[in-house]
């Protein structure tokens, strides 16, 4: 499956603007709904569901290809994003977004899912034909589908195995880069 480059169409014209979003992605139809619900329709800020501050970290657990960091790293001064995307393809094109739009200093990517126990290897489904709606719990995506999981997008699942870390372990990581970043903040101020 091909990474490519594909730009987008300026958002709705309001103090939020973006003038226009270059993303790598897998699907192009899919990510122009991203995009849509993302930065158009403003799904994240939508009647406040999440305000951000100046200086607040952030978690996403299924970054996908990076939609939500993107926009949470457009829209706020934050100090980190920590990006979890357990599926190669997905997290390959969250790195290449990351890298593209210069957010390497704030958004930190990891190759893993989380959930309620560690687990080096676990079952996760896969459809190429729309990469967002991969899952690890494909009998409850199934049931909630319905008749639509039957559509051509969903053929063509794949199973990819994946190791699974904890919220602890995701907490552990936020400490240990903001460690990170302290010690060398401080180094470069003692050296500037």
């Amino acid at each position: 499956m091909a990474i490519r480059l594909l730009e987008l169409p300026p958002p709705v014209q309001d103090e939020h603007d973006v003038a226009g979003l270059a993303v790598y992605q897998l699907v192009p139809k899919e990510t122009r709904y991203l995009h849509w619900e993302v930065f158009t329709q403003r799904c994240y800020s939508f009647n406040g569901v999440i305000q951000f501050q100046p200086g607040d970290i952030v978690v996403d657990i299924g970054a996908n290809i990076g939609m939500f960091a993107l926009w949470a790293s457009l829209e706020a001064d934050l100090t980190a994003l920590f990006a979890y995307e357990p599926l190669q393809q997905q997290f390959d094109v969250l790195q290449s977004n990351i890298e593209l739009h210069g957010l390497a200093d704030k958004v930190y990517p990891k190759m893993v899912g989380v959930g309620e126990a560690r687990k080096d290897s676990e079952a996760f489904t896969f459809f190429p034909a729309m990469p967002s709606s991969s899952t690890r719990h494909l009998d409850e995506k199934l049931a909630l589908q319905g008749d639509a999981m039957t559509v051509n997008r969903f053929e063509n699942a794949q199973v990819q195995n994946c190791k699974i870390v904890t919220f602890s372990d995701v907490l552990d990581d936020v400490k240990r880069k903001l460690r990170e970043k302290e010690r060398s903040t401080r180094f470069s101020l003692m050296n500037g």
